[in-house]
C-alpha cells in the first residue's frame, strides 16, 4: 500500500483475521494473485464485510470495529479520499444497523427457544419437543 500512495493513490486498508483487503481510488496497483473488485462490485463486498455477512460468523461484531479502525487509520495517514470516506462511513452505519436489528429480532424471543414444529423429526406427527 505505501507505493501505491506514494504514487498518489488513496486507499483505505481493511485487515480482519481472515481478509486483508485495499479499497481505494486511483490507478490500482499490482496485486499479485488477489482478487480485484471496482465499481459497485466493491462497494457491495465492503457493505456485506461491515454487517458481518462475509465474516465465518455470521453477524459477529468484531469485524465492524475493524473497518472502523481502517477508517481512522487511514485518516491519520492522510490516505484518505472524500469518496472513501464517504464509503466507509455509509458502510459503518449499515453495519450498526444491521446488528440492532439482529439485535431486535433476537429480543423478541422473550427468552424462548425457537422450536422446531410439532409433527417434524423423529418423534412421529404427536411428538412435541419439551
Amino acid at each position: 500500500m505505501e507505493d501505491w500512495l506514494a504514487h498518489g493513490g488513496h486507499g483505505v486498508a481493511l485487515v480482519t483475521c481472515h481478509r486483508a483487503e485495499l479499497y481505494g481510488v486511483g490507478s490500482m496497483p499490482h496485486l499479485g494473485p488477489a482478487v480485484a473488485l471496482a465499481g459497485e462490485s466493491a462497494v457491495a463486498h465492503l457493505l456485506r464485510v461491515a454487517c458481518g455477512l462475509e465474516s465465518v460468523i455470521v453477524g459477529e461484531d468484531e469485524v465492524l470495529h475493524q473497518v472502523r479502525g481502517a477508517l481512522t487509520q487511514a485518516r491519520l495517514t492522510e490516505s484518505l479520499e472524500p469518496r472513501l470516506q464517504r464509503l466507509f462511513e455509509l458502510a459503518i452505519a449499515a453495519g450498526r444497523k444491521a446488528r440492532s436489528r439482529r439485535t431486535a429480532s433476537s429480543a423478541n424471543l422473550d427468552g424462548r427457544r425457537p422450536r422446531p414444529l410439532a409433527g417434524r423429526g423423529r418423534g412421529g406427527p404427536d411428538h412435541r419437543e419439551p
